[in-house]
C-alpha cells in the first residue's frame, strides 16, 4: 500500500506538469495529494520507528541478523551458492544502510508524534507547523529512500534465510490519471461549443 500509494502521489503531480485539465478539479486533487503525503509519512514512521510495542523493520533486520547463523545456514541448506560469510555480510549491510537513515527517520518521528498522529500543544498555528516541518525536513529523495528500503530489506532477508526470491511491482497511476485529465479537456471542449 506504501508504495502504491506514493506512485499515486508522483502521478498526480506528473500529470498536473504535462496538463493543466487537473486543475479545474485542483482543490480536489491538492487535497487527495496532500491526505497521501500525510498517509506515507504516517506509514514510514511506523515502518522505521522503533518501539517496543509494535514491530518495525529496524526490528526485523535486528531479529534476521541474530536467527541467521553459521548452524541455521548448514541446517537449512538455503542458499548453497553462498557462504554463510557473504549471506552474513548481506544482512550486515541492510543495517549499515539502515544507519545511515537515522537522521530521516528521527525526523520523521517528531514529525509523527507533534503532527500527523497526535494535536500536540506546541502546534497552535500554521507558523508553528512550518517551523515544526522545518526544523525536521524529509524530502522527496530521502522519502524515496526509505520506501524501496522497506521492500528491498524484507526481500533480501527473505531470500537469504529461505532462498525465495520476492518480487512485487507498484501500480503506476499516470495511464489512469492521463485518461482522467482527457475526460476533463473533453468536458471542458464540450462546454465551450
Amino acid at each position: 500500500m506504501l508504495q502504491n500509494t506514493f506512485s499515486a502521489i508522483e502521478a498526480v503531480s506528473e500529470i498536473c506538469q504535462q496538463t493543466s485539465a487537473l486543475g479545474t478539479y485542483g482543490d480536489y486533487f491538492a487535497y487527495s495529494q496532500n491526505v497521501m503525503i500525510s498517509e506515507v509519512q504516517l506509514q514510514l514512521a511506523k515502518l522505521y520507528v522503533v518501539d517496543r510495542d509494535s514491530h518495525s523493520l529496524p526490528e526485523i533486520i535486528k531479529t534476521a541478523n541474530s536467527l541467521f547463523t553459521e548452524k541455521y545456514h548448514q541446517s537449512t541448506g538455503y542458499n548453497p551458492h553462498k557462504s554463510y560469510q557473504e549471506l552474513k555480510e548481506l544482512l550486515a549491510d541492510l543495517e549499515r544502510q539502515l544507519e545511515g537513515f537515522a537522521t530521516t527517520i528521527r525526523n520523521l518521528k517528531k514529525l509523527r508524534n507533534k503532527d500527523l498522529a497526535h494535536l500536540d500543544k506546541s502546534i497552535r498555528d500554521v507558523v508553528s507547523r512550518n517551523k515544526l516541518i522545518g526544523n525536521n525536513p524529509v524530502f522527496l529523495k530521502e522519502v524515496k529512500e526509505l520506501i524501496d528500503f522497506s521492500f528491498e530489506a524484507p526481500s533480501r532477508i527473505i531470500e537469504i534465510m529461505f532462498n525465495v526470491a520476492p518480487t512485487f511491482r507498484p501500480r503506476d497511476y499516470v495511464d489512469e490519471l492521463q485518461m482522467i485529465a482527457r475526460a476533463i479537456e473533453k468536458q471542458e471542449n464540450d462546454e465551450l461549443r
